[in-house]
């Protein structure tokens, strides 16, 4: 992120945010807080290609009469396919083009976005109680 974050400096930025914000509804927050805000740049963490499209066209619109960068902090997608009442399924090709859509939006929105940073690549199995340390078949034992 630190690259995405020095391309934001060469647009522009040069400062970072004194004041950041932060709500579960980004949209609210651009429509109250952009025109007045004094941040010099604005971040979202997006998951789902549906809701990050939404999100760059709010900020698109919004941002058009005072340009600031959009720096997608977190985005990725789980191998993990869970469906009630069946084992999960690990599908890698699904992750990877769910991955590759979300990094396609945020190149074909480079008029406003500065880049991303994947933050689930490894799938995240860690988190569940089905595998205790170490179990996973991709996680050799370092012990």
């Amino acid at each position: 992120c630190n690259g995405m974050v020095n391309l934001a400096r060469k647009r522009g930025v040069q400062q970072p945010p004194t004041t950041p914000l932060s709500a579960a509804n980004f949209i609210d927050i651009l429509r109250r807080y952009y025109a007045g805000s004094r941040l010099p740049m604005w971040s979202i963490q997006a998951y789902d290609p549906d809701s990050m499209r939404v999100i760059i066209d709010a900020f698109t619109a919004v941002s058009a009469s005072n340009p600031k960068p959009l720096l997608v902090t977190e985005f990725g997608a789980s191998a993990k396919l869970e469906v009630p009442g069946q084992d999960p399924v690990y599908n890698e090709r699904h992750q990877a083009d769910v991955l590759e859509g979300l990094w396609g939006l945020i190149e074909d929105n480079d008029a406003v976005t500065v880049g991303g940073c994947i933050m689930e690549w490894v799938d995240e199995w860690w988190k569940g109680n089905n595998f205790p340390d170490f179990a996973h078949d991709n996680c050799p034992d370092p012990r």
